[in-house]
Parts: C-alpha cells; structure tokens; sequence
C-alpha cells in the first residue's frame, strides 16, 4: 500500500515490567507488560510423506502438513483479532507503520493480536499519552486475563499496541490493537503457535 498523505497511519507503544519505553508505529502505538524468561518453540518442519507399504490399491497415508508460507505484507489496519505478525525488529521508537508482515499463528511469529476496542470517539485528537494510558489498562486488564488464562501480575509475556496517530484520527481511525508477545520473540526466539490459553 502506496504511504501517500491520504492513508492513514498507525504506531505502536511497548511498555515493559518495571520500565517505562515506547515503541512508536505508524497508526497505532503498543503497550508493553512483562516480558520475562519464556520458552518458544520452532516452527514445523516439512516431512516427507510416506508412501503405503504393503502395495495396497487404497489411498496411501497422507500427513497434515500446513504448507510454509512467507510472511505476507498486509496494511496495519488490515489486522484484527487473531491476527499474528512476524516481526516489527525494523521499527524504532517513533516509527510509524502503514503495513505489518503477517503469518498464520501456527508458524514462528513475534506478536498475536488478542483484543481490539475503538477509542472513545472525540472532535479532537485526546494525545498519544491519554490514548495509551487507557490503552495500558485495556490491554493488561480482563481481555489479557481471559485470553491468556491469569492476570497481568502474573505473566512472563508483553503486551505492546497500535494505536491512531493525529492523522489517522482525522481519517476516522479509533482502533486501538492490543498484541501479547515472548521476550526475544521479535529477536531470533520466536513463538509458534497461539499463546490463548497458555497460562505464561
């Protein structure tokens, strides 16, 4: 997707245990919570299929591999709940993102989209600080409990946000994207699999 001044943007806010950092992308910003030692594991690898020993005229065996995909460009307001992103490594403080590489949750992946809400609509822009202050409690609170399966006190995970920028705002952006990751998952560790229900 072309970043003319009509499209609009979103960034990220990352806020970790005990540490005040932000993590800014185009659109929306990331809150952050725990991030502790958590172990991920590696993505699938492909195996051969066997063939049917025994020389039978019936359907040989077949294994259920999920095909290997790349990580696909989709617009950062594209994304919704379910949604798992490769990476953001590439993304500094202050950033703003149009598009996130995507790929299906069962292969390795630094972040999970687990809960989305719409900023309380206003005439003005309420600033990045009201925006994720509010998106802190929402992101750490009862839909992380949920989703996770113990609260936020209790985590080893992060959690980081997209949130509108003052020029998505005006373009009608509200959504705030609460997204729940391992430490290290964006940095060489990454998860495979959904982290719903994982009790980490």
């Amino acid at each position: 997707m072309s970043t003319d001044n009509a499209k609009k943007l979103r960034v990220p806010g990352l806020i970790v245990a005990l540490a005040a950092a932000s993590l800014a992308l185009t659109g929306c910003f990331g809150g952050g919570g725990n991030a502790d030692d958590s172990e991920s594991t590696k993505g699938p690898q492909p195996e051969s299929s066997s063939s049917n020993e025994g020389g039978s005229l019936g359907t040989p065996p077949e294994t259920e591999e999920e095909e290997f995909k790349n990580p696909e460009t989709q617009s950062a307001f594209d994304i919704t709940v379910g949604t798992c992103i490769a990476n953001l490594e590439d993304l500094g403080t202050g950033t703003e993102v149009m598009d996130v590489p995507i790929v299906p949750c069962t292969q390795p992946h630094a972040y999970e989209v687990f809960y989305e809400y719409n900023v309380a609509d206003a005439s003005t822009y309420p600033g990045e600080t009201v925006i994720s202050d509010e998106a802190e409690k929402q992101c750490t609170g009862p839909e992380f409990t949920n989703f996770i399966g113990h609260d936020w006190n209790n985590t080893a995970l992060g959690v980081t946000w997209f949130y509108p920028t003052m020029q998505s705002w005006g373009t009608g952006d509200r959504v705030v994207s609460c997204m729940v990751y391992e430490e290290g998952a964006d940095t060489g560790n990454p998860t495979t699999g959904s982290l719903a229900g994982s009790m980490k």
